[in-house]
């Protein structure tokens, strides 16, 4: 259950397919022929990986988590970035364009989460990613209270030193102070500061919760957000 197939079109009636299981591996069944009524299309499974990025054991989690975005995996609690970048549809990939989110590494959502992430970002439509951030203890408990924005994001969207944000939930807005995270092993990553308190305080966020941050386009550096609960 769960394997996931290749076929691969080399221009005549024969299709390659590859076959893979859930841990990315490769598996190779006898190979066999199958007829439909007089023989007219005749499909066999591929020995080789040769035109699949999945030849060393350092590339089998990014190729997982490519297609990830287009597989509906039924589990409680299912991990969307263990890679930078995110979602990204197929058509995205060959016309090597934006993501449609942006998550940090190691972000696990609820199915509830995974699905209403999807429609947000299908309602949305825009033309930037949507950074999505899963709410931990230090950005409701933590003393000081932050929350941070991954280097993936803040590279190429928030691309300063300090600047203060205006956040937009519901028809309010808040003014947060965005800097550079001081932190030896991540010193591209930006991190909400003062006013994110606030925000959080404001808008009852708890620890678990998924929020969105849509860039706009009318303003500088001010962005909409909503808020996915855990449950």
């Amino acid at each position: 259950m769960w394997d996931f197939l290749v076929f691969k079109y080399d221009g005549s009636p024969r299709l390659k397919v590859l076959i893979f299981d859930l841990s990315c591996c490769e598996k190779v069944p006898p190979c066999h022929i199958c007829d439909r009524r007089k023989g007219e299309e005749q499909i066999e499974n591929s020995k080789s990986c040769d035109d699949f990025p999945m030849k060393s054991p350092g590339n089998k989690r990014k190729a997982w988590k490519q297609r990830e975005g287009s597989m509906n995996v039924n589990s409680s609690s299912t991990s969307l970035s263990d890679l930078s970048g995110g979602f990204m549809s197929t058509e995205a990939h060959k016309s090597h364009s934006v993501p449609s989110y942006i998550l940090p590494r190691r972000t696990y959502l609820t199915c509830v989460q995974k699905k209403k992430l999807k429609e947000k970002v299908r309602a949305i439509c825009s033309k930037t990613p949507i950074y999505g951030c899963v709410m931990k203890k230090t950005s409701i408990e933590g003393k000081p209270q932050t929350m941070d924005i991954s280097r993936e994001y803040a590279d190429v969207y928030l691309p300063f030193d300090g600047q203060t944000l205006l956040l937009q939930h519901r028809g309010k807005s808040w003014e947060v102070w965005c800097q550079i995270k001081k932190s030896k092993s991540n010193l591209r990553a930006k991190r909400l500061v003062k006013g994110w308190k606030q925000f959080a305080r404001d808008n009852n966020l708890q620890v678990g919760d998924l929020c969105l941050f849509e860039l706009l386009e009318n303003r500088e550096y001010a962005m909409n957000v909503d808020i996915i609960g855990a449950k």
